[in-house]
């Protein structure tokens, strides 16, 4: 095995150990856009949410937050990163599988989850946020 193949396992490890720890608390939310390999995460879940935003919003957003980062860490030499990051998230939302991706997720979490929620626009976020109260 080679060493870069030995990092990359050593960080799948750690993510692994971090994640059991989070889903071994009794209340505890995750927040992203993730993989498969949260399935520990929904099986202890009792609902995984999904926002489906509109493709332009979501680009839109994405250029917002780095312009927000990049006036606010203008001596950071982590802005050239998150250039990089901002220009691979745009290309992820470019991609016509997002939606599928989307499914694909509902779909996993469904396999372990009670529920599985999709939620499309922020009238459907509005009134499942009011249907809590």
């Amino acid at each position: 095995m080679n060493k870069r193949s030995q990092t990359f396992r050593k960080k799948v490890i750690e993510r692994d150990k971090m994640l059991k720890k989070v889903v071994e608390r009794k209340k505890w939310i995750l927040e992203g856009f993730y993989s498969s390999w949260l399935g520990p995460a929904y099986k202890k879940a009792d609902v995984a949410i999904f926002l489906r935003v509109n493709l332009a919003t979501a680009k839109l957003r994405v250029i917002k937050r780095f312009l927000r980062r990049k006036l606010i860490e203008k001596k950071n030499k982590k802005v050239n990163k998150s250039f990089k990051t901002m220009l691979g998230l745009l290309k992820y939302l470019s991609d016509t599988k997002y939606n599928k991706k989307v499914n694909s997720l509902k779909n996993t979490a469904e396999k372990y989850s009670k529920k599985a929620i999709v939620l499309n626009n922020k009238k459907e976020i509005k009134s499942f946020i009011n249907n809590l109260k």
